[in-house]
């Protein structure tokens, strides 16, 4: 198996995020971070970023994961307003073929899925506004955009790639969010 990366330098938040917006899925989740939010994002139907108590001031985040199932998109703020995207997938397609792309692949020995629970358990059998509410004591509420019959919990779908690193040693070498998943 091969797994395809593509990078971008010096690429402004409003850039990255519009690119994800027209490349993800329609079943899209984001993990964002500012000073004043972290945590589950999505694109509304006009293509604004929010969050489960509305818009977020995207020119804040330092910080963006988004994943749809295909591939992953990274962003991180590096100097003032621009910072590096990245996207990560097994199809070759997803690793942007554009002009200014750096393209690297890395071959694969193993491909393992885990689930990372998300903390808290579940408010109420339905989510509101798509979205739904894990309670926790120590945390407080966490948001999962969600939408249809509410599981008890939530699990974030990740996948580990193994590589063969130096004196024949199997490592992960790269870890992609893949989805969101009802735990029963």
């Amino acid at each position: 198996m091969i797994l395809y990366h593509g990078r971008l330098e010096d690429y402004a938040v409003d850039a990255a995020l519009k690119m994800m917006r027209e490349r993800m899925e329609l079943r899209h989740f984001l993990i964002v971070q500012s000073p004043h939010y972290a945590g589950f994002a999505r694109f509304d139907p006009f293509g604004k970023l929010e969050a489960p108590n509305g818009p977020i001031e995207h020119r804040t985040l330092f910080d963006i994961r988004g994943f749809d199932g295909q591939c992953e998109w990274r962003w991180r703020l590096r100097d003032g307003h621009v910072g590096g995207l990245v996207v990560i997938s097994e199809n070759e397609s997803f690793a942007a073929n554009e002009t200014g792309w750096i393209r690297t692949s890395t071959k694969v020995e193993l491909a393992s899925d885990l689930r990372y629970r998300v903390w808290g358990r579940t408010e109420g059998s339905s989510a509101k506004n798509g979205w739904a509410r894990c309670l926790e004591a120590r945390l407080g509420a966490v948001a999962v955009p969600w939408s249809g019959e509410v599981p008890k919990e939530f699990a974030l779908w990740a996948r580990e790639y193994f590589v063969v690193a130096a004196f024949g040693n199997v490592v992960v070498g790269e870890e992609r969010l893949v989805g969101i998943e009802g735990v029963v």
